[in-house]
C-alpha cells in the first residue's frame, strides 16, 4: 500500500520520517506507516536485491538516464532514488569491497542554485555568493530575524515548492503549518524573490505560445500537460540540474576516477575507494564536480564513511559501531565522525 500524506500528517511525520511538531502523533497512524514501510522495503528492496544477486554477490541496478519526463536520472532494480533522505537501513546493504570505504559527494542545494541562476534572482544569487545558508537566509527574509526552526522548515518547503511545483496546500501538508500562515509566507517569499516569480510566469507564457513545450539551456524540449503549465519551472530546473550531474559524471571519468563510481542518486554521487585513499579521492571528486552555472557557484560536500553507503546516513556513533564493519573495530573514529558531522 502507498504511504499517503494523510498518514504522515496523523503520525506528525514528514516524508523523511522526521517529527513535524505540528500535533500530538497518533500512535495507530505511526504503526500503520511503519508497517507499510516495512512491506515496501521487503518487496521493493530486500527481495529485489536478493533476486538480482550475481554469482559474486553483487547487484547491478539499471541507471535510466533519460527515462523521466524531465530527463532526470532514475534507478531501477531496485529503485534506490526513492529511499527517504534519512534512511540508512537499506543503504547499508550497499557495501564496498574488503578494505574500501564509502564516499558521498553531493551538491549544495543544487536545484535552488540552478533556479537562482536561470531566473536570474539577484537577491538569492548574492546570498549564495556570500556563502549564506540559503534556507536560513530565506526564513529571515520571510519571517524576520527572530525566525524559528519551524519557520525555516516552512521557508525551505516553499523554496522546494517553486522547484517541484508544490503550492500552499502541499507546503501545509508537508509542514503541518496552518494554511493561512503558509499563504502569507508564500506571499512574503514572492516579495523577497521577485525574480523567481517573474521567471516562472514568463516560462508559462512562453510554453503556451510554443505549444505547451519548454526548453532547457541545453536545448532539451520538455512537453507539458495543458492543465499543468505551472510545472514549467519544475521541469526546466530539474532537467538542468540533471545536466549538471551528467556533466560531472563525464568529467569524473575523464579525470580517471570513474572506476570508483558506484551510483548517481539525485544530486549525490556514491563511490568507493581503498581506505588509505578515500579522503583524497573524495576531495578530488568534489573538486571536479564544482562548477559555475550562469554565474552561480555550484558547490559540493564530500564525505567519507565506513564500508557501507548507509554509514554516511547513520546519526550516532553507536549505530556506526553496531551496523558498519569498518567502524565496528574503530570506536574512536566512529565518535569522531559523528562529532564532526554535528559541528
Amino acid at each position: 500500500a502507498n504511504l499517503t500524506d494523510a498518514d504522515f500528517s496523523l503520525a506528525d511525520l514528514d516524508r523523511d520520517w522526521v517529527r513535524r511538531g505540528a500535533r500530538e502523533p497518533n500512535p495507530l497512524a505511526d504503526a500503520v506507516l511503519r508497517s507499510k514501510r516495512a512491506g515496501k522495503w521487503r518487496t521493493s528492496y530486500a527481495a529485489a536485491m536478493l533476486s538480482g544477486l550475481d554469482s559474486d554477490g553483487r547487484i547491478h541496478p539499471s541507471i535510466n538516464s533519460l527515462q523521466a519526463r524531465t530527463a532526470r536520472m532514475s534507478i531501477s532494480g531496485p529503485p534506490l532514488q526513492q529511499l527517504p533522505a534519512s534512511d540508512w537501513v537499506i543503504r547499508r546493504c550497499i557495501v564496498g569491497d574488503e578494505g574500501e570505504r564509502s564516499i558521498s559527494v553531493d551538491y549544495q542545494a543544487v536545484e535552488m542554485r540552478v533556479l537562482a541562476a536561470l531566473a536570474p534572482e539577484p537577491v538569492m544569487m548574492r546570498a549564495i555568493s556570500d556563502g549564506k545558508d540559503l534556507h536560513s537566509y530565506t526564513a529571515e527574509l520571510v519571517f524576520g530575524p527572530d525566525f524559528t526552526a519551524k519557520d525555516r522548515k516552512i521557508s525551505k518547503a516553499i523554496g522546494f515548492g517553486k522547484v517541484y511545483g508544490g503550492g500552499a496546500t502541499t507546503v501545509h501538508r508537508q509542514t503541518g503549518a496552518p494554511l493561512p500562515a503558509v499563504r502569507r509566507a508564500m506571499a512574503a517569499y514572492d516579495r523577497a524573490y521577485r525574480g523567481i516569480r517573474r521567471y516562472s510566469r514568463g516560462l508559462q507564457h512562453q510554453a503556451r505560445a510554443d505549444g505547451y513545450v519548454v526548453r532547457t539551456p541545453s536545448g532539451r524540449r520538455l512537453p507539458l500537460d495543458r492543465d499543468r503549465v505551472y510545472a514549467a519551472t519544475n521541469y526546466v530546473v530539474q532537467s538542468s540540474a540533471r545536466d549538471v550531474l551528467a556533466q560531472a559524471l563525464v568529467d569524473i571519468h575523464r579525470a580517471g576516477l570513474g572506476d570508483h563510481l558506484s551510483l548517481p542518486v539525485h544530486d549525490e554521487v556514491v563511490a568507493f575507494a581503498d581506505a588509505r585513499d578515500a579522503q583524497k579521492v573524495a576531495r578530488e571528486i568534489a573538486e571536479i564536480m564544482k562548477m559555475d552555472f550562469f554565474g552561480v557557484p555550484l558547490d559540493t560536500d564530500p564525505e567519507v564513511g565506513g564500508r557501507s553507503w548507509g554509514s554516511l546516513y547513520m546519526k550516532t556513533a553507536a549505530d556506526l559501531q553496531e551496523h558498519d564493519p569498518y567502524y565496528a573495530v574503530r570506536p574512536d573514529e566512529a565518535s569522531a565522525a559523528r562529532a564532526s558531522s554535528a559541528a
